[in-house]
């Protein structure tokens, strides 16, 4: 279940930045302060989601190592729980036979402590198998945290491109207009001059 969500999240954003792609408006007029600190924002919201991608599959390789580790511990719990059993059946047998009291007691003694090892057992194993199931939620969220990252960033980028397209537009657009603002300037200076001669 938890892989089908993952794969709908990553499908989802496919589709999103698929269609996002598809429907990009034409670059407009922009004030260009405001577009360089929105690119800005988005570079820096990105830098922030990337830092956490990476803490959060680092925290992840670290999980995978420690539950392999704690699978491998469950198995040598097993063997030895396996050893536990067959060892009290003959313990339990020579209880049924042996009428010596003091050797009767030795003897349930002896299963009594092998009971409470194998209790112990029992119990650091169902720890270790709550242990691996919390590791396996927690990097399932990991990996939730980072598809959803991702897909936002693909979304800052694709923001960033049109901004920047933005920002070229009204840049050029502006370049014909600062022409026309120098060129009114001089003429104004020159007719200031002349008439200043008189």
């Amino acid at each position: 279940m938890k892989k089908l969500i993952l794969l709908f999240l990553c499908a989802t954003a496919v589709t999103v930045s698929f269609a996002f792609s598809q429907t990009v408006a034409e670059p407009h007029y922009v004030v260009l302060d405001d577009a360089l600190a929105e690119i800005e924002r988005l570079q820096a919201d990105n830098e922030a989601m990337s830092g956490i991608n990476a803490t959060l599959q680092g925290q992840n390789d670290q999980l995978e190592i420690e539950i392999a580790e704690s699978r491998d511990f469950v198995i040598r719990l097993d063997e030895m729980i396996a050893k536990i059993v067959t060892a009290k059946g003959p313990i339990y047998t020579a209880l049924q036979t042996v009428t010596d009291q003091g050797t009767k007691r030795e003897l349930q003694n002896k299963m009594d402590d092998l009971r409470e090892s194998e209790y112990q057992l029992e119990k650091t194993r169902r720890q270790e198998f709550e242990s691996i199931r919390a590791s396996n939620d927690l990097i399932e969220t990991n990996r939730r945290m980072i598809a959803v990252n991702n897909v936002r960033s693909s979304s800052n980028e694709q923001r960033i491109e049109y901004l920047r397209a933005c920002y070229e537009y009204t840049r050029d657009e502006n370049r014909g207009v600062e022409d026309l603002l120098s060129d009114a300037d001089a003429l104004r200076q020159e007719a200031e001059a002349l008439m200043s001669r008189r």
